[in-house]
């Protein structure tokens, strides 16, 4: 009796197991995504700046612009102390995510541009923009591909900025080329890209700083505080 009721257990598991796994297979992948944002107020000096984020960051997908990183608010508080670098200057971001730091930059900028690569964060993007203080445009811009400024065009704004900006946009080596081959397509020739670059492995930063030199940029530490570095790049060539 025991020997039958183990094989009627196993004919059981294995029938809830094929089961689970069809039921599996038809979950639509916007099952396990996150748009219900909520609404922050982050307060630098004097300037407060709304915007919706996640409070938490989604690991199912590659969604990690849909909250704010701590790199977003040093490089924030770094424009604030230089504002006279975006004053009467139209300004892209890059690897926007929620679009804070532009955000809050357009509190000194004549036109910010958020940019973004996910076409969910895309349209968190499009949420936010309503938050601006000077005209915000959202533009959809890949990485090191060579239509990178086909919505540019499409929406009528410049292809080149006198300042570029990012935040926490390397998580891997892998990104570093394509990264500062959009750059050098999108940045004037006496423009500067300035980033807040957290270093989470020591052969990423080495890969970062040959790179980029070897596609014609120098460098320049703005600030550093452990692993965390403020970084200037402009073109070597001007």
């Amino acid at each position: 009796m025991v020997k039958k009721k183990n094989i009627c257990s196993i004919k059981v598991f294995k029938k809830l197991h094929i089961k689970c796994f069809i039921i599996m297979e038809e979950i639509p992948e916007e099952f396990f995504l996150c748009e219900e944002y909520t609404l922050f107020n982050e307060s630098l000096g004097e300037y407060t700046q709304e915007f919706y984020a996640l409070k938490s960051a989604c690991t199912d997908y590659d969604l990690t612009g849909q909250v704010i990183w701590p790199g977003a608010k040093i490089l924030s508080q770094y424009l604030l102390e230089n504002q006279h670098k975006l004053q009467d200057k139209d300004l892209l971001e890059v690897g926007s995510g929620s679009g804070f730091t532009g955000l809050f930059c357009s509190h000194f900028a004549r036109k910010v541009v958020l940019s973004d690569g996910n076409d969910i964060v895309l349209r968190l993007l499009e949420k936010n923009k309503v938050f601006g203080h000077c005209p915000i445009f959202v533009c959809k811009i890949e990485w090191n591909e060579d239509n990178s400024a086909a919505e540019l065009e499409s929406k009528e704004l410049p292809i080149k900025y006198p300042v570029i900006i990012g935040s926490d946009v390397i998580y891997s080596i892998d990104a570093v080329i394509p990264l500062f081959n959009t750059i050098n397509k999108h940045l004037e020739n006496d423009g500067e890209f300035i980033m807040c670059y957290t270093n989470r492995a020591m052969n990423n930063y080495r890969v970062l700083l040959e790179e980029s030199e070897k596609l014609g940029f120098s460098h320049e530490v703005l600030w550093n505080e452990l692993n965390v570095y403020l970084y200037s790049f402009k073109k070597i060539n001007n």
